[in-house]
C-alpha cells in the first residue's frame, strides 16, 4: 500500500480511519479490536508475555472415587467449566490407543484432574459429560469426544469448541489455544511435545504433567469467558441453545 500510494496518502487514511472509530459505536470499535488482534503480524511475541499460569486455582489431584464424587459435587452449581482429556500416547504403528487416562475440568477456582485409570466407579463423571446443564468448554474437542464414546459410550452434550467458534467468526483455519492465550489473554501458554506424549497413566503424575494438563483444561475456561464478557458479538457464534440458556457470565 505505502509503495503505491505514498507514506502520506497511508498516514492520511489511518487518520480518517481512527476518526471514524473514536466517532462510532461501541460495538464497531469492539468488533474492529477483535479482528486486528487476530490479524496482528505474525512475528512471534509469544516470548514478550508473561507465561499463563492457571491464575491461583486449586488444583485437585482425583484418584479415587470418594474423591470423584467430591470433585463432582463441588461442580453441582457450575454453569460452566473448562474441559479437556489426555491418553497415554502410542509409538508404533497399528498399536491401538489405550483410551483416556486423564479428564481435566476447570471451575474459576479449581482445576479437578481425574485419574481415570485409577479410579473403580465413574457413573457421576459420565454422567456430568453427558448432562446438558453444564457447558463444557474446551480447544479441538472432536477427538476428546469421540474417545469417550469408544470406551465409554457416553455422548459428550453441551459442549462449545472455542476453537471452532473463533474459526466460524473469522473463517481462518484452526486458531488454537496457544495463539488464542496470545491474542486474547496477552500469555505463553507453554506447550511442550516431551511432556504432551508423556505417559498419561502413570500413578503418580509428575509436577510438570501437573502443570501442563491444569493449564489445558484452565486456558479453554479463561479465554471464553474473556471472550464472552469483552466481545459480546462472540455470543451470537454460539449455539443457539447457548444464547438462550447460559447467559451466566
Amino acid at each position: 500500500m505505502r509503495a503505491f500510494a505514498g507514506e502520506e496518502v497511508v498516514e492520511e487514511l489511518d487518520r480518517a480511519l481512527a476518526k471514524v472509530l473514536s466517532h462510532g459505536s461501541e460495538s464497531l470499535k469492539l468488533i474492529t479490536e477483535f479482528f486486528t488482534l487476530l490479524d496482528a503480524p505474525k512475528q512471534d511475541v509469544t516470548d514478550t508475555y508473561p507465561p499463563y499460569t492457571t491464575e491461583g486455582r486449586k488444583i485437585n489431584i482425583v484418584q479415587n472415587t470418594l474423591d470423584l464424587e467430591l470433585a463432582i459435587e463441588s461442580l453441582k452449581h457450575i454453569k460452566i467449566i473448562g474441559f479437556d482429556s489426555e491418553q497415554k500416547p502410542t509409538f508404533k504403528k497399528g498399536e491401538k490407543a489405550k483410551g483416556v487416562a486423564l479428564i481435566q475440568l476447570a471451575t474459576p477456582t479449581e482445576c479437578h484432574l481425574i485419574q481415570v485409570k485409577q479410579i473403580n466407579d465413574l457413573s457421576s463423571l459420565m454422567r456430568l459429560i453427558g448432562d446438558e446443564n453444564t457447558v463444557k468448554v474446551g480447544v479441538n474437542l472432536v477427538g476428546d469426544k469421540q474417545a469417550l464414546y469408544d470406551e465409554f459410550l457416553v455422548k459428550m452434550r453441551a459442549t462449545i469448541d472455542i476453537d471452532g467458534v473463533l474459526t466460524r467468526l473469522t473463517s481462518r483455519n484452526s486458531i488454537g489455544a496457544k495463539k488464542a492465550a496470545t491474542v486474547f489473554l496477552k500469555r505463553n501458554l507453554q506447550k511442550s511435545k516431551k511432556i504432551s506424549t508423556s505417559n498419561w497413566e502413570d500413578k503418580t503424575l509428575s509436577e510438570k504433567q501437573v502443570k501442563y494438563a491444569a493449564e489445558d483444561a484452565c486456558i479453554a475456561y479463561d479465554v471464553t469467558i474473556h471472550l464472552l464478557n469483552t466481545y459480546p458479538f462472540v455470543n451470537k457464534a454460539m449455539p443457539p441453545w447457548f444464547q438462550e440458556n447460559f447467559k451466566v457470565w
